[in-house]
């Protein structure tokens, strides 16, 4: 793998403890990052801000005023649209713009480069895209792999964003959603890359020992880079463990992609 290829953290990793533990914030998550030698971190504001969506300036000021002493950087925001927030009744595109614009004020206050988004509607698409342009940022439409036909569902939206020929619009795949493309040419990827802001990964507490076994993940890796992808990949935990444990067990599965 080459150098143009680097790695971050997502801050959710360690939201067990930041929960259940007083005394314990993004200050401890940040000496975590140093320790592990990541610069990148990806923040979550359900979990991290007490007013979201609408954190204070206070909230904010304290992740830039930590990020700075700690040599850090806040790479991505990860937003959440409530879909569920009325029962009966679909929420209306004004609705969802609404939340959507919220998380980019939040991001653009946070000097993020990215906001990530799930589940948005494709018609949504251009409008976010023109109010993320307003304020600076990327929106990111995340694509996980647990979901249906996550590969065939990635070469789709990057049509569509081909169309809506916008740079403030991009895919944010989860890295697992490319194996089925693991035993082809790198120029398969090409239409994918071209619309991807970075690429998320999990790690979980079977990959103790070895990445799971199914997802070859160095092998990912390894093909993002002859593809000539430049970007980061922003890593998760998701399990039961406290924050030193997910650490760990992030560093090892870090080390063991190569």
């Amino acid at each position: 793998m080459n150098n143009k290829i680097d790695f971050g953290i997502c801050l959710s990793s360690f939201a067990r403890q930041y929960i259940e533990e007083d005394g314990y914030g993004t200050e401890q998550m940040f000496q975590i990052l140093n320790r592990l030698h990541i610069q990148k971190f990806e923040i979550t504001g359900a979990q991290m801000f007490q007013h979201y969506p609408n954190p204070s300036d206070e909230e904010v000021q304290e992740v830039l005023r930590l990020a700075q002493k700690y040599h850090v950087i806040p790479y991505s925001y990860d937003g959440y649209v409530d879909f569920a927030k009325h029962p009966d009744t679909d929420m209306s595109d004004d609705e969802i713009m609404n939340e959507i614009t919220f998380h980019l004020m939040t991001a653009h206050k946070l000097r993020c480069r990215y906001l990530t988004e799930t589940g948005i509607p494709v018609h949504i698409y251009p409008r976010a895209a023109q109010m993320a342009a307003f304020y600076d940022v990327q929106i990111c439409f995340r694509i996980h792999a647990q979901e249906k036909a996550a590969d065939t569902q990635l070469l789709k939206l990057a049509g569509i964003l081909d169309e809506l020929s916008s740079s403030s619009a991009c895919l944010a795949p989860d890295l697992e959603c490319l194996s089925g493309y693991s035993n082809q040419s790198a120029e398969v990827l090409s239409p994918i890359l071209r619309h991807t802001g970075f690429f998320h990964e999990t790690c979980r507490d079977s990959q103790k020992d070895s990445p799971q076994t199914d997802i070859p993940y160095a092998k990912l890796l390894r093909m993002l880079s002859d593809a000539g992808f430049e970007g980061t990949v922003m890593t998760a935990y998701e399990g039961p463990c406290y924050s030193d444990d997910a650490a760990n067990l992030i560093a090892h599965f870090m080390n063991m992609q190569g």
